[in-house]
């Protein structure tokens, strides 16, 4: 018999609990609120303003980068294999229409940053009141989901999305799952969470698809935000270090020894005295805009040149770059010191965050192929719901010319006798329905062609002839 979300309900909540100290501290992170750098003790409000300003937020931006470069641009579905082995395959079938009609061209970039920042992301898929497939996007830092498998299954056994919890005029509310149930979850007078409403999810398994960044073998997810809390520190104590010698060392300090003050007049020329009878003398004041100049030889004038920024320079870039590297970044983007670099240059310097691309995508596609499925099996089709010969195809953002792309396809083409159609979609930045209207665009041609082996290939091309504006009007 299999567990059920009543059953799993108090080790859900626990999960999450254990889970939020992770996923939160990365949410805080990204959002700006980091740890105080290191500082003295006493400390004035000047020293506590430059702490403040020292927090450079860059740890948002890897998986914010990594989102920006993954997009899912098709779906390709194999239906059959002709005599000699070769699929065939449905073009653009109907899991990746409802995938653009909710609106996933531009919602995925959602679900791919939510899985980079905190370690997972869960999609969930429905049935909307016309029984065509609808899906739901859950929010990482409060949802969780148990395993049978945590490595293995496609599908968890039961999961809990947290909407609210208990506040002081309104009861807690939760939504949860299993593999046959979906369940509305509130608070009682006790605090005590207990189910108000249930009903089959219509489903034949848990109807939650969860998009992992790093998956180990003992199922626990990391993302790339919370391997890089430590560097990000690292940056804001020398950001601090270089803030603080600009405000302390990094200005020229002007001085002046025997300068004897300018007496305070009254209107008739009587010098001015205080409650004391002391006279009152102006205050000197020196600035780079004022000349100084005296006739009395006691009096010296003298200057404290600015301090050396550059080793607290050199300490920022090198921090800045060990955050580069352990995020599998490019370092060159932080300082930009590069200059007339060709595309294969700076292909070169992308190849290892690329590879970390293509590594997430990996995994990514098959939480976009258990989608699919869903989508199929929500319509009533029993083969797309076991389309397991099935591929996703992501949109190709990194660095090359189109002319190297070009070259490249039509060598293919000529020397391994690849059908040209085949390559289409490497063709950079093409879409599925692109493709389609040039297979429209190449039946058209192929029906004005001449077949010199058809007997009745003359009558065909009169019969063409005399109707041609019709099919060139819709071209």
């Amino acid at each position: 018999m299999d567990p059920t979300l009543r059953s799993d309900l108090d080790e859900l909540f626990r999960t999450l609990a254990h889970e939020k100290v992770v996923t939160g501290l990365c949410d805080d992170y990204i959002n700006g609120k980091q740890a105080d750098p290191w500082s003295p003790d006493e400390f004035d409000q000047e020293y506590k303003e430059l702490k403040d300003r020292a927090k450079t937020n860059i740890i948002r931006l890897p998986p914010l980068v990594v989102s920006e470069v993954s997009h899912v641009q098709g779906y390709r579905r194999t239906l059959s294999y002709d005599a000699e082995g070769n699929a065939v395959s449905d073009r653009f079938p109907e899991e990746f229409k409802d995938f653009r009609r909710l609106r996933f061209g531009n919602l995925q970039s959602v679900v791919h940053h939510a899985s980079a920042a905190y370690g997972q992301s869960f999609v969930e898929v429905y049935k909307d009141s016309k029984g065509r497939p609808g899906a739901n996007i859950l929010s990482s830092l409060n949802t969780t989901a148990l395993w049978d498998n945590p490595v293995s299954d496609e599908y968890p056994r039961s999961v809990l999305w947290l909407v609210r919890s208990t506040a002081d005029d309104s009861p807690g509310l939760a939504y949860g799952w299993d593999r046959v149930n979906k369940y509305r979850l509130e608070t009682d007078e006790n605090n005590e969470w207990v189910v108000v409403e249930e009903g089959a999810h219509g489903f034949s398994d848990t109807p939650i698809v969860r998009f992992p960044c790093f998956l180990d073998s003992e199922g626990r997810v990391q993302g790339l935000v919370e391997n890089l809390i430590e560097p990000q520190d690292r940056v804001n104590q020398s950001v601090l270090d270089l803030l603080t010698g600009q405000a302390y060392t990094g200005n020229q300090i002007y001085t002046a020894s025997g300068v004897q003050g300018e007496r305070v007049l009254d209107y008739d020329g009587t010098p001015k005295v205080d409650e004391n009878g002391n006279e009152l003398i102006r205050p000197f004041r020196i600035s780079a805009r004022r000349m100084l100049t005296t006739d009395n030889p006691e009096v010296k004038f003298d200057r404290i040149p600015a301090g050396s920024l550059e080793d607290l320079l050199a300490a920022l870039g090198n921090s800045l770059e060990l955050f580069a590297v352990a995020g599998q970044m490019s370092p060159y983007i932080f300082h930009g010191k590069i200059s007339n670099l060709a595309a294969e240059a700076l292909a070169a310097l992308d190849s290892q965050f690329f590879r970390l691309v293509k590594y997430l995508q990996s995994n990514w596609s098959e939480g976009w192929a258990s989608v699919f499925r869903l989508f199929a099996e929500c319509r009533g089709d029993e083969e797309g719901a076991e389309a397991w010969d099935v591929e996703v195809r992501w949109a190709d953002f990194s660095i090359k010319t189109f002319s190297s792309y070009a070259d490249g396809l039509a060598k293919i083409a000529e020397n391994l006798g690849i059908p040209r159609e085949g390559l289409w979609h490497m063709v950079p930045e093409v879409s599925s329905s692109t493709i389609e209207h040039w297979r429209e665009l190449k039946e058209k041609d192929l029906d004005y062609a001449e077949d010199a082996d058809n007997p009745d290939e003359f009558d065909r091309q009169v019969d063409y002839s005399r109707r041609p504006r019709a099919d060139a009007r819709e071209a």
